[in-house]
């Protein structure tokens, strides 16, 4: 009787492990779906961030891009991710 309760403990340990490496999969399978389907759109956006940082930096120093020229870069790269 031990036994079979020892083995049974250790399936439904075992089953647990199971489910949750498939839920692990089934995340990982939605978040490459995400990044596909919107991929050039997060890709924009990032772009954009990464632009206004870069004018913020250039507002503290003269020897830097002028903010109009930043923007208008800014624009650029947005117009030609989509």
């Amino acid at each position: 009787m031990r036994r079979l309760s020892r083995n049974g403990l250790k399936r439904q340990e075992g089953q647990g492990m199971a489910e949750y490496i498939i839920l692990v999969i089934f995340i990982a399978v939605v978040a490459i779906g995400i990044v596909t389907v919107f991929g050039k759109q997060i890709k924009a956006w990032f772009g954009v961030a990464t632009n206004e940082l870069s004018m913020e930096t250039a507002d503290l120093s003269s020897e830097h891009a002028t903010k109009d020229e930043i923007e208008t870069e800014t624009s650029k790269t947005v117009d030609s991710l989509k």
